[in-house]
């Protein structure tokens, strides 16, 4: 899969794996595409579903994307770190994580989903 161009190649992707999307505001440079029933893949939590922000940078994918946005309540159990408030609300969490490896070739939604998968998975 090659680059994606803009925040909208995010949006496109999501709605491709029949997500249902919505487009929240944009708040400090960002682009919030949310998922009212995302689902966890992997870990203690498999198979729970919760909703979901994700925080696309408006010079998307020059800038990778930085963590995400957990709406509570939630329901998800175990070692919740790096947690704090979020720009979309006190209904909200912003969990701190670093996409790592944002390398040109591999800067598009599909990595971006894969390192959110592999965060929810760790706690």
């Amino acid at each position: 899969m090659a680059d994606d161009k803009t925040p909208e190649d995010f949006y496109v992707y999501l709605v491709s794996l029949n997500f249902s999307v919505s487009r929240g505001n944009t708040v400090d440079g960002k682009a919030f595409f949310i998922v009212a029933d995302y689902e966890v893949m992997y870990g203690q939590n498999h198979g729970k579903k919760i909703e979901i922000a994700f925080p696309i940078p408006l010079d998307y994918p020059t800038t990778a994307p930085y963590g995400m946005h957990i709406k509570l309540p939630h329901n998800l159990t175990g070692n919740i770190t790096s947690v704090g408030s979020s720009p979309l609300g006190p209904n909200w969490q912003f969990w701190s994580r670093k996409v790592n490896s944002w390398n040109v070739g591999n800067r598009n939604a599909r990595v971006y989903l894969e390192y959110v998968n592999r965060w929810l998975e760790a706690i």
